[in-house]
């Protein structure tokens, strides 16, 4: 038997992405309420596994009326800053459908906007910078489609597409509330075979003590690192029905360092254990109805430190390389360990039986299977 956990903690597991502060409380005690069940009856609900209608807030503001114009090959960075920068809470910047170029990362500063644009793409010309980063409370992105040009897999936040960062310094975060991006595209650009077909230098969504947030209907393709990445203390948060198909690391990763720069002794670990815990564990995150397969490297879905994790009615074919479902504590990344994490009703199959569809630079071919199982 499981030990209890309180029903305030397991219900906000089906919030994020609301208009409110989160609580910041994680545990509780409630008598009679067997973890297990309460888990499996929270993933499983059509409350968590349901996503919202999507609306479109008062106070339109359309990204041509600040300059950037689609289709015209010309650089947008400076335009489409400059549009970020103006909007105030309540406000929602529209792109036109067509294509905008950007060489270097876009930064959304200023809270409670909407940043949306069916039929609009994003296209990073600069591998090394190419981000939208949400440094700022209750924003939305929805219904873009994001492209790049890549050359070789990198790892700082700026080169993921789609990040919730807001770097303060000496390797710390603000945390950032109540976050959504749902029903984008990360997608490649260029032919199969080619440099231009990865879509991104690092992950697709990466979220950095991101606090409330909802990861929901999006597709993510050919990413070079991680597909989506939760860490450095991110929680309360939902990743549903998702398609991830075809990256060069884990589909779906959560991770939680004990902290910002390795190597670390333990001796200092342990001195400010409640700080590290606060700062850097990720908690209290749902994964449910999200569709999984054919990366080149890593694993399907991977928690690698974490506590109160629900991984429930995911679809996971073709994991090439590497468990299904990974569960660990990483000595060698000096990472926390797993906690109350609930795996049910997932569908794994095609587990290290088959090649990626795609294998950039021979990754897979020269590489071997790590004979983990499905779980």
């Amino acid at each position: 038997m499981l030990a209890p956990l309180a029903t305030a903690a397991l219900f906000s597991a089906c919030g994020g992405g609301g208009n409110g502060a989160v609580d910041d409380t994680d545990t509780a005690t409630t008598a009679g309420v067997d973890r297990a069940d309460a888990l499996v009856a929270s993933a499983t609900s059509p409350y968590c596994l349901r996503v919202p209608a999507a609306t479109t807030p008062p106070g339109q503001r359309q990204v041509r009326d600040f300059g950037a114009l689609p289709d015209d090959n010309q650089d947008d960075t400076d335009e489409i800053q400059r549009a970020l920068d103006t909007l105030r809470a309540g406000q929602t910047l529209v792109f036109s459908p067509g294509r905008y170029l950007i060489s270097r990362s876009l930064h959304v500063r200023n809270p409670g906007i909407t940043i949306t644009g069916a039929g609009a793409t994003i296209h990073a010309t600069n591998p090394d910078d190419q981000a939208l980063r949400i440094e700022a409370d209750n924003t939305t992105v929805s219904s873009l489609t994001f492209t790049a040009v890549t050359d070789v897999r990198r790892s700082a936040a700026w080169h993921s597409r789609i990040v919730v960062a807001a770097d303060i310094g000496g390797g710390s975060y603000r945390t950032i509330y109540n976050t959504v991006i749902r029903n984008n595209r990360i997608a490649n650009a260029g032919a199969p075979g080619t440099s231009t077909a990865n879509s991104a230098s690092a992950g697709g969504i990466l979220l950095m003590r991101a606090n409330g947030f909802l990861v929901a209907n999006n597709t993510v393709v050919r990413t070079l690192a991680d597909g989506i990445h939760v860490t450095a203390g991110s929680k309360n948060g939902r990743i549903l029905n998702n398609v991830v198909r075809e990256t060069g690391d884990d589909m779906i990763g959560v991770v939680s360092y004990t902290s910002s720069s390795r190597p670390i002794s333990p001796a200092t670990v342990l001195s400010s254990w409640n700080t590290r815990v606060e700062n850097y564990l990720v908690r209290n995150v749902l994964i449910a109805g999200n569709q999984l397969g054919g990366q080149y490297w890593g694993r399907g879905i991977a928690v690698v430190g974490g506590q109160s994790i629900t991984i429930s009615n995911n679809t996971l074919d073709n994991v090439p390389h590497a468990a299904g479902v990974y569960l660990s504590r990483e000595a060698g990344y000096q990472t926390f360990g797993v906690e109350n994490v609930l795996i049910a009703n997932n569908l794994i199959r095609n587990v290290q039986t088959m090649s990626p569809p795609y294998d950039f630079r021979n990754t897979f071919a020269t590489s071997s299977r790590t004979g983990h199982g499905a779980v």
